[in-house]
C-alpha cells in the first residue's frame, strides 16, 4: 500500500517538465532555451514625452502557422504580453510599471507602441514570438530616451535674465550677453 501512494520519479519529473513548460508559455521567466543572446539589435530612439514604436516580425515562415503568444521583456523582466489564444481585451496583459502607456499592435508592421516615454523606458527590450508549428524566434530592441533640455535663458553682464528685448546699449560699447541652457540627455549607446 505505501509503495501505491508514492509517485514514481518519472511522473515527478513529468510534472516538473509540463510546469516548467507553462510557465514559459505564460511568459513569466524566460528558460535559457528563449534566450537570445547573439540577436541583431534593432535601435529606436524616442523623444521624452513623445511616442516609441517598438518592432517585432511575427509572421511565421509557414503559411499554415498560427501565433500564439508574444512577450515583451524588459531587461529580461516580463512587461507586456498579448495571447493570441484568447479573444478581446484581456489577451493583453500589462506590467503597472508601463502605467497604461503601452499597446500591442499586430498590425504589419507588428510592433509594442509606448506613449509619453519617460527615461526609464530607456532600456533593452527583447520580444518573443511563439507560434503553433515554427520554432520560438526573438527580436531585441535598444530604446534610448532623448530628454530634451530646458528653453535657454539669457543673462546681461550683471547675470539679470533677459526678458524679451536686452538693453538699451550705447553703440561702440562692450556688450555681454551668456546663454544658458539646463538639462537634456542623449545617449549614443546603452551598458549591456
Amino acid at each position: 500500500m505505501e509503495s501505491s501512494m508514492r509517485a514514481s520519479p518519472t511522473r515527478v519529473l513529468s510534472l516538473w517538465t509540463l510546469l516548467l513548460g507553462c510557465c514559459n508559455i505564460a511568459g513569466l521567466r524566460p528558460t535559457p532555451s528563449v534566450i537570445a543572446d547573439s540577436l541583431d539589435i534593432v535601435k529606436v530612439s524616442a523623444v521624452s514625452g513623445g511616442d516609441a514604436t517598438l518592432p517585432c516580425d511575427t509572421r511565421s515562415t509557414q503559411a499554415s502557422d498560427v501565433l500564439l503568444l508574444v512577450v515583451w521583456y524588459k531587461n529580461d523582466v516580463p512587461l507586456y504580453s498579448y495571447d493570441g489564444r484568447i479573444k478581446g481585451p484581456s489577451a493583453h496583459w500589462a506590467d503597472d510599471v508601463l502605467g497604461g502607456r503601452a499597446r500591442w499592435h499586430s498590425a504589419s508592421p507588428a510592433s509594442l507602441r509606448i506613449r509619453d516615454v519617460i527615461p526609464t523606458d530607456r532600456a533593452m527590450y527583447r520580444c518573443r514570438v511563439d507560434f503553433k508549428i515554427s520554432p520560438t524566434r526573438n527580436h531585441k530592441i535598444l530604446l534610448d530616451v532623448i530628454e530634451l533640455p530646458e528653453k535657454p535663458k539669457i543673462f546681461d553682464e550683471f547675470d539679470k535674465e533677459v526678458v524679451g528685448v536686452a538693453g538699451p546699449y550705447i553703440e561702440d560699447t562692450s556688450l555681454k550677453l551668456t546663454c544658458v541652457v539646463s538639462g537634456g540627455k542623449f545617449h549614443d549607446y546603452i551598458h549591456l
